[in-house]
């Protein structure tokens, strides 16, 4: 039986008899235990925050390196074309290719052809790296709760939220938190 079902026993038995002391002494210590398992569970909640948290702040770093490295490797293919009279750098578009694959283990992203550059955006189409740029991204306080992290896009120093993270890299749920192992 579960700590509820018990206390709830103890207290239908108690509520035949609520002058009798033992059986009120009972329903204090089923009262005590299930308190105990609500703290337990309220601190293994918090410990899985905090992991989550500390993940979202690493899978953050590594989305804003790999935005970075593509945008580098665009204005690399850019300059590369134009001094090759239009010959294409396959190593570069190669490495490139690489980046954005990692990125979308990451996060669901969409890509755009721009002439020789390649636009990356996030899943509701915010842009990560437009030509030879790419916005910073972080993490930030939740807007409903604080102490839950959101990823954010950071446009001309404006924070935009994004927590659509790919589902096979980071699961989060208000209601149940699930890290992949």
């Amino acid at each position: 039986m579960c700590s509820s079902d018990l206390f709830f026993a103890a207290f239908q038995s108690a509520s035949g008899d609520p002058t009798w002391i033992p059986g009120r002494q009972v329903v204090i210590g089923e009262a005590k235990s299930l308190s105990a398992g609500f703290n337990s569970l309220s601190d293994r909640l918090g410990q899985l925050n905090t992991a989550v948290n500390q993940q979202l702040d690493s899978l953050a770093g590594d989305i804003d390196t790999l935005a970075k490295n593509i945008a580098d490797l665009n204005l690399k293919i850019q300059t590369a074309t134009e001094v090759g009279a239009g010959s294409a750098p396959n190593d570069l578009l190669d490495q490139r290719d690489q980046r954005i694959l990692e990125l979308s283990e990451i996060v669901d992203v969409t890509t755009v052809q721009d002439g020789n550059s390649i636009n990356v955006l996030l899943g509701k189409g915010q842009a990560l790296v437009v030509g030879g740029v790419a916005n910073d991204v972080s993490t930030v306080n939740g807007r409903f709760d604080p102490s839950r992290r959101d990823l954010a896009v950071s446009v001309n120093g404006q924070d935009r939220k994004s927590t659509r993270l790919n589902s096979s890299h980071l699961v989060i749920s208000y209601a149940v938190f699930c890290l992949k192992k």
